[in-house]
């Protein structure tokens, strides 16, 4: 007995001085959970592309199961495009560093030949890195999607791309990227537009080639949140559209962009979409929302016979980012906010004539310091900029209204530090109403011309005006008219309400409503010469809840004095 106890632990020992080390000196192989069973694909050398190629297709005949492939740590070349099977997630959190070979052109490729969103679909990616070697110098992208759905990456490393972009993603849904790095791009913007992360259009002569159908559609639903962009041409987006054809839902939030040598969002024709909560340091633009290409790109739009119109309204938000700009090589004018739209309804264009305005966008609570501009507003309508902190050290504006711009509010800003703390350089119907406006040449400047309502605003330590209204004939520097004090008496079933004179007064404005907190309707204007108002034909034991404001018009703007304190009587 004694004898085969020490066979036994000898036979042990001679399995842990030679089988052991042969084990410890093999590579680890690629593995697949499909919820039932684990199975193994060996690595070739350091070359991983068939493995995975043959771990995918194994998942492939899975019936529906969805199925885990997981790599061990190591660094592995990838010398042919990979297509992931559906229902599958890739893990690559052990420390898997996947290296584009020499010749190869993408690491990971959706299906082709497929229509609207029905590619690839139900993938996610776990960790891991994707990587070019830093020899590589051909223009590609580490992952290339199209016609995909429900795709997700997760604190996944993308880095190294030359001349492109890391990753490229045309007429997709449901594609989120969560906690993911992207960095160290490579190249110039004299050979790419350069977004780390394109959410792009698919169209075949110079978007997205050998990827069809061709068929117009869009992205939507794209996530793109905690992410990290740094030492890149471009952030995240797109500078190329489809005429009368947009992009849905497309998120960017609680992201940051260091080191971005161009602009840091780009978004073109996204609407019902959000910039929301991010950080942008060191970089030459912040934020680009267009509608329509400038003039000298209009050649650039791309179209599809017989599709799309203008949309009038973005229902899209910019809000709570902090946003750094300044110039550098490839950026003469640094500009935080830019939001353009362009009429084309008399140019000479290929696609359906007409305005491709910017409407109804918010762009709220932003922290902005810039080079030169804060805010760029060209051809946007009824839209509200509220709420943001604009600073500058600048010769040029903080919140510029250019090229037709209607029916826009911008309020409660704190603007400072610009040539023109607010510039009403071309349109109608805009108001500017409580801001802040200091420490600028101009707090506001009105342009001949340009019909508007200011009131409300706070005026501090401008060295020319605090708002200048232009015009041929003559301008106006002018300041707050003052609030009206005013009273009020029944007399039988009238309300009599008087007030005192208010320099520079040309008319009154009286409002009544039926609870201190409701809805005020006017319910007369009167001439600089009436200092009171009778509201006849009330009701017998109704209170009524008053106030008034001075108006005066200067060229095309109106200008308003904060109403007075409310007063009431019962009848």
């Amino acid at each position: 007995m004694k004898k085969r106890i020490i066979a036994a632990l000898f036979s042990i020992l001679l399995i842990v001085n030679f089988v052991f080390p042969f084990m410890a000196l093999a590579k680890s192989p690629v593995t697949v959970f499909n919820g039932e069973e684990l199975f193994v694909f060996q690595i070739n050398e350091d070359d991983i592309t068939s493995a995975l190629k043959e771990a995918f297709s194994f998942c492939s005949f899975q019936d529906g199961k969805r199925c885990t492939v997981k790599v061990p740590k190591g660094t592995y070349k990838v010398s042919s495009p990979i297509t992931i099977s559906d229902n599958t997630v890739l893990d690559l959190s052990e420390g898997a560093i996947l290296e584009n070979g020499e010749n190869n052109s993408n690491i990971f490729i959706t299906k082709r030949n497929v229509t609207k969103y029905n590619g690839s679909k139900n993938i996610e990616i776990i960790g891991g890195t994707l990587t070019y070697s830093k020899d590589y110098k051909k223009k590609s992208c580490l992952v290339r999607m199209a016609h995909a759905d429900n795709i997700k990456f997760n604190k996944t490393l993308f880095e190294l791309n030359n001349d492109s972009h890391h990753v490229e993603l045309a007429a997709c849904s449901n594609i989120t990227f969560e906690g993911c790095t992207f960095r160290d791009g490579r190249g110039s913007l004299a050979n790419t537009s350069g977004e780390a992360l394109q959410i792009d259009i698919l169209e075949e002569a110079t978007h997205f080639p050998s990827m069809p159908e061709y068929d117009g559609t869009m992205n939507k639903n794209i996530k793109v949140n905690n992410c990290i962009f740094r030492n890149l041409l471009r952030g995240v987006g797109t500078n190329s559209g489809i005429a009368g054809l947009y992009h849905k839902n497309i998120r960017i939030t609680n992201c940051q962009f260091s080191n971005i040598r161009s602009t840091a969002i780009s978004f073109m024709n996204y609407i019902e979409s959000e910039i929301r909560n991010n950080k942008i340091t060191n970089c030459g633009e912040g934020i680009k929302y267009y509608m329509m290409m400038s003039d000298s790109n209009l050649h650039k739009m791309s179209y599809i016979e017989g599709k799309g119109s203008a949309k009038s309204d973005c229902a899209s938000v910019i809000s709570s980012n902090s946003i750094s700009v300044s110039r550098n090589e490839y950026v003469t004018k640094a500009i935080a906010l830019q939001i353009f739209g362009n009429d084309v309804s008399k140019k000479d264009v290929p696609f359906k004539k007409a305005n491709y305005y910017v409407g109804k966008l918010n762009v709220f609570n932003n922290i902005i310091k810039t080079e030169d501009v804060g805010i760029r507003m060209y051809d946007v309508r009824n839209s509200l900029v509220s709420g943001n902190e604009i600073t500058g050290n600048s010769i040029d504006n903080g919140i510029l209204l250019d090229f037709d711009s209607k029916s826009n509010e911008i309020s409660k800003n704190v603007v400072s530090g610009f040539d023109k703390g607010v510039y009403f350089k071309n349109g109608n119907s805009n108001k500017l109403k409580s801001n802040t406006l200091e420490n600028s040449r101009y707090g506001a400047y009105i342009a001949d011309g340009v019909k508007a309502k200011v009131y409300r605003n706070t005026y501090s330590a401008n060295s020319k005006n605090n708002c200048l209204i232009a015009g041929q004939k003559k301008a106006h520097a002018i300041t707050n008219l003052s609030k009206p004090s005013i009273t009020v008496k029944k007399s039988d079933k009238t309300a009599v309400i008087k007030w005192k004179k208010i320099k520079g007064a040309q008319k009154y404005q009286i409002f009544r409503a039926t609870s201190k907190s409701g809805t005020y309707t006017r319910i007369a204007t009167v001439s600089s010469k009436s200092l009171s108002f009778k509201d006849k034909k009330l009701k017998k034991g109704k209170k009524y809840y008053y106030k008034v404001r001075a108006k005066r018009t200067l060229n095309l703007v109106d200008n308003y004095s904060s109403c007075s304190s409310v007063v009431n009587v019962k009848i």
